[in-house]
């Protein structure tokens, strides 16, 4: 598949709890996180996952069992007392532990299969402020596995010809990020993850919400007009999701599309992916679907058909290429397309 999913760092989701993230499913697994905006300067915008505390943790899953990983993320450390062992990110395969990145007592790297070492310890030590890890691991039951770890986009870790899966399956389906340093202000954001060894270097996870209506307005608007009902958190103000404005619909066929922000993209930069998210829900006693409906230039494309939940929820449909060109996103043909829902 390649590009599994993508998260900013909390933005489109800001004022949820942790416990409402857990629901709806944004979140797989976390522990004593919280969402910010006013992480440190350094990253596109100051939105973030932030923690202070020890036993702390970010996860993902239900991506299923992968042979191949890679995740990409940008942490803020503040302190520079780093504890020997201590884990930073790691691998799973259910409960158990197959890859971990650690810290020795210095700030070097080192890595670990479910708490055994393998490999060498980093020669760079890490530093106080924002700094973009990678890693990608070969999982594998026999010495045929690999691991690679990169740091600001240089290669602190190599490992291969070595035992990556600390279970008796060639694979993760759960990934956690850690603090790098307990009981110190962390901040999480710009995090991908992949199925496959590509590694991107330092990203941005850029939010864009929806601005203008699209050519098809079919559903109905809660109130006032439909855009103004699903532009939940574009001024930056009041609480975001807001689920006492939407739209609705229950005619077979019917779509609502919109056009979203603008994207700008640096120099020698290139959009890796678009990610179509919606929070969706059906009426009580109800028995309801929906599919994500994007159009581009002349082509249209529409997501897995979902069954609905009474309660609100997020549904993700990753597009790695343009659906009109097969070819990698322009900045152009992003800002032209339009997205929205469907009614199968």
């Amino acid at each position: 598949m390649g590009l599994l999913k993508a998260d900013p760092g909390g933005e489109y989701y800001f004022s949820r709890t942790l416990a409402q993230q857990l629901a709806e499913g944004i979140v797989f697994d976390a522990q004593q996180v919280v969402l910010t905006n006013t992480a440190p300067s350094g990253r596109a915008t100051t939105y973030g996952i932030s923690s202070t505390g020890s036993s702390v943790w970010w996860g993902q899953g239900n991506f299923g069992n992968k042979a191949t990983m890679t995740v990409g993320w940008a942490n803020y450390n503040s302190s520079s007392s780093f504890v020997n062992n201590n884990e930073i990110f790691a691998f799973q395969d259910g409960t158990t532990h197959q890859v971990e990145i650690r810290t020795d007592a210095t700030g070097h790297l080192f890595c670990t299969r479910n708490g055994t070492a393998i490999g060498s310890a980093s020669s760079s030590v890490l530093t106080t402020g924002w700094h973009y890890f990678e890693i990608t691991v070969v999982f594998a039951t026999t010495a045929t596995g690999s691991v690679l770890v990169k740091v600001d986009g240089v290669t602190w870790i190599t490992i291969s010809s070595v035992q990556t899966s600390g279970t008796a399956n060639a694979f993760t389906n759960r990934f956690y990020l850690e603090p790098v340093v307990d009981n110190t202000n962390q901040y999480w954001k710009d995090i991908y993850w992949r199925d496959d060894s590509t590694m991107h270097g330092d990203i941005t996870v850029n939010v864009l919400f929806p601005a203008l209506a699209g050519p098809s307005q079919q559903w109905t608007a809660s109130t006032g007009s439909q855009v103004s009902c699903v532009d939940d958190g574009i001024t930056h103000t009041g609480s975001w999701p807001d689920d006492t404005d939407y739209i609705s619909d229950s005619t077979s066929g019917h779509i609502s599309d919109f056009q979203f922000q603008s994207v700008t993209v640096p120099g020698g930069g290139s959009i890796l992916g678009a990610i179509h998210v919606s929070r969706v829900s059906k009426e009580v006693g109800a028995t309801a679907s929906l599919q994500q409906y994007s159009k581009s230039g002349g082509t249209t494309h529409t997501g897995s058909s979902v069954t609905l939940g009474t309660s609100p929820g997020y549904v993700f449909d990753v597009m790695e290429n343009d659906p009109n060109t097969s070819a990698a996103w322009t900045a152009t043909n992003l800002n032209n397309s339009t997205h929205g829902v469907k009614t199968p």
